[in-house]
């Protein structure tokens, strides 16, 4: 099973992390995006780290929102868990559906707009 690993997700981030993650991987088990709930999910401190062009963003971040949502909800992965591993560090495990995938950039977005660190990826 391939796995993200990160490290430095904020003690303060950490659960609201789990529960994006969550929302996350419903909305992608079930095939159904609300990106509006979405973006209520995320604290503000995260939600900084994309640009909502529909909202009149006007930051240059490397992620629109919106094209965020789509490059998760369009890939193929399935996702499986998030684990911390200590208090800050862990992995986000998942499943490759088919090769190329597509969504592993944005399924890494997810780790850094909580403030983590990519360490590995063993899907690249």
């Amino acid at each position: 099973m391939p796995v993200i690993e990160f490290s430095n997700i904020p003690e303060h981030a950490k659960d609201e992390f789990v529960k994006c993650f969550d929302l996350v991987k419903i909305s992608k088990s079930e095939k159904r995006f609300d990106a509006d709930k979405l973006w209520l999910a995320f604290p503000k401190f995260a939600q900084k780290k994309f640009v909502r062009l529909d909202l009149g963003d006007t930051v240059e971040e490397e992620w629109d929102f919106m094209s965020w949502v789509d490059a998760i909800s369009s890939s193929a992965i399935e996702y499986q868990s998030l684990e911390f591993l200590s208090e800050a560090s862990g992995k986000l495990n998942f499943e490759q559906l088919s090769w190329p995938s597509g969504g592993l950039e944005a399924t890494e977005e997810l780790v850094k707009v909580f403030g983590g660190n990519v360490r590995k990826n063993d899907a690249i």
